[in-house]
């Protein structure tokens, strides 16, 4: 049997090794629930991760929360700190603080979990030298050093590094300067890596840059993403209840994003970022209709998605719009619609409502003609309302108004009208910069409705001033104020005298 063959030191072997084996073969995790080091058994997706570590240079690394990268990026760095002697590996996080917490929480406990000297791996005598740890990196025998740093423009400028880890490069204040600063000094070194691991931070470089690599717009790096289903043992199950502890469904998929494309949801942010959505809050608490202010109906057909009907109150005082009831209906003709409306209308009359409305506002397409009755014609035969066009050409700036509302705290829905405030709070500005067209009527409306009370509220032109004279009689000034009448004509004078004497 030929001798059994084995490396020529411990570097050698760990060198020869996958990260994955590595990490199965060596390294432990602290289970706090045994209060014991366990071993370390690797997901599926994670070796899928560490075999990108063994093979790539520029490496880009989206990944949902609490999936593991951060973890295996520093078992990584171990390996790499082992394996090859005088490397120089940097992680760079946010800050000072975050910097200890990875090496005390990520690096140092894999450290301490490696095997003592001895037979181990098939090797006799076996021996992983010796570091010396400080409070954010460690020194080792062979001449490596893992340093962890905060952020800062200059971190880790000037320096040939084996292994740059950016750990939550998404919240990095400088993190394009030190991608600036360290790829050059990446490039002098023959095995010289960068990591950048990161969730989905909106407006940040890491997003930016990550949507550029996405779409093949960035050559020469690799990417690997992360999903909510990285740890297998997350269910369906497990999703619906943590999506409860999110405000809304867009937050918890770009936290937990199931697609590449769920990282970039909130990339230009919300519609509306001041509305409040939470049930008693600013803008959505429980109020009675006061009939005494203006009543509004507003109305979007939907054809390729919701048919909505809004109904709102106009405090003309204040400048305040309440919108105290919806109807959001899908998969109806137009008959149905009318008659769901009929009912909606009928259900508030019995209780108070006037009999007519001050404005009754609809989307523009609901007056389209198409070789047949307009649904607005039908909608007037069916129920008798006619509406009229919304002013919805300039779609910014009815949609700075309704912001504008939002910021002020002059509009407030009733928590009953649970589409209007989902759709409200949910709308995002795409990456073109438009808002999104889908799931939006609601909110249309609302808009509708802002740039009508905008045209409402003009104040009429300024006529001529009337003079007083002081020669005109009584007779005079109402003759020339009423009906233009002229006292040199008999007839348009009584007529004048007439209407201002009130017989």
């Amino acid at each position: 049997m030929p001798p059994r063959k084995t490396a020529k030191t411990v570097g050698d072997m760990i060198k020869e090794m996958t990260l994955a084996s590595f990490i199965e073969t060596f390294l432990y995790l602290w289970d706090a629930e045994t209060n014991t080091y366990e071993p370390w058994k690797l997901w599926p997706r994670q070796v899928a991760s560490c075999e990108l570590l063994d093979n790539g240079r520029l490496i880009f690394w989206p990944k949902a929360r609490q999936v593991g990268g951060s973890q295996i990026a520093a078992a990584y760095a171990v390996k790499v700190a082992l394996q090859s002697p005088n490397s120089e590996v940097v992680i760079v996080s946010k800050n000072e603080k975050k910097a200890k917490y990875f090496f005390k929480k990520r690096v140092l406990p894999l450290l301490k979990s490696l095997p003592g000297k001895g037979i181990i791996h098939g090797i006799k005598g076996f021996n992983w030298g010796d570091w010396k740890d400080g409070a954010s990196g460690a020194v080792f025998t062979n001449g490596s050093t893992i340093d962890c740093v905060p952020t800062e423009d200059d971190a880790a400028r000037g320096n040939t590094s084996r292994l740059i880890v950016m750990d939550e490069a998404g919240t990095m204040q400088h993190a394009d300067e030190i991608w600036k600063a360290t790829s050059p000094a990446i490039d002098q070194h023959p095995e010289g890596q960068i990591v950048v691991i990161s969730n989905s931070k909106a407006g940040s470089w890491f997003n930016n840059m990550l949507r550029k690599v996405y779409e093949s717009k960035v050559k020469g790096i690799d990417m690997h993403f992360m999903n909510v289903w990285t740890d297998p043992k997350r269910t369906k199950e497990w999703a619906e209840e943590r999506r409860t502890q999110f405000d809304n469904d867009v937050d918890f998929w770009v936290e937990y994003p199931e697609t590449i494309e769920q990282m970039f949801l909130k990339r230009e942010g919300y519609a509306y970022p001041t509305f409040d959505s939470q049930e008693d809050g600013r803008h959505v608490y429980q109020f009675d209709p006061d009939w005494g202010m203006r009543l509004m109906y507003g109305y979007d057909h939907g054809f390729d998605h919701f048919a909505v009907f809004l109904l709102a109150l106009y405090d003309q005082f204040h400048d305040h719009l309440y919108i105290f009831d919806e109807m959001y209906v899908s998969q109806k003709d137009t008959f149905e619609v009318c008659q769901l409306i009929k009912d909606k209308i009928t259900y508030w009359q019995e209780r108070g409502m006037p009999q007519k409305a001050w404005r009754r506002i609809a989307d523009r397409s609901v007056f389209a003609e198409r070789g047949q009755k307009s649904v607005a014609d039908l909608i007037r035969t069916y129920t008798q309302l006619t509406f009229v066009k919304s002013h919805s050409y300039d779609e910014e700036g009815s949609t700075n108004m309704l912001r504008t509302r939002f910021t002020n705290n002059q509009i407030s829905i009733h928590p009953r009208c649970y589409d209007l405030i989902r759709q409200t709070r949910d709308l995002m500005y795409l990456p073109t910069g438009k808002i999104s067209d889908k799931d939006n009527d609601g909110p249309d409306i609302l808009r509708y409705f802002c740039a009508d009370l905008r045209k409402q509220s003009k104040p009429k032109k300024e006529g001529p001033k009337r003079h007083y004279n002081k020669d005109k009689t009584p007779e005079d000034e109402a003759s020339a104020f009423l009906f233009g009448g002229d006292k040199q004509n008999p007839a348009s004078r009584e007529k004048a005298m007439t209407a201002w004497m009130g017989y």
